[in-house]
């Protein structure tokens, strides 16, 4: 058989799937994870965990990804002066 029936998402053994994107089949990196200490001032008075803490501790997670990946984000600032990081675009509660 040709390998027509795979459907349009089939990877191929280049490593790109049939519409030409790359990567699909690269092998994953380990999860990351990092344990954080709530601190008292970190709640209310009801014990519930002041919203914008998440965004800080988001950011400060994506950091120390990148650094345990090997990423540094001073040399890419410094080799492209319109470098901006990665932003946080959206943060949802659902």
């Amino acid at each position: 058989m040709s390998g027509a029936s795979d459907g349009p998402r089939a990877a191929r053994r280049d490593g790109n799937d049939a519409a030409g994107r790359e990567g699909l089949n690269r092998p994953r990196q380990p999860m990351f994870s990092r344990n954080i200490l709530v601190h008292w001032g970190d709640c209310d008075p009801a014990r519930i965990v002041f919203h914008p803490h998440f965004i800080r501790w988001m950011d400060e997670g994506f950091t120390e990804m990148t650094l345990a990946r090997g990423v540094d984000i001073i040399a890419l600032q410094r080799e492209d002066a319109g470098f901006r990081g990665s932003p946080l675009v959206d943060v949802r509660c659902t």
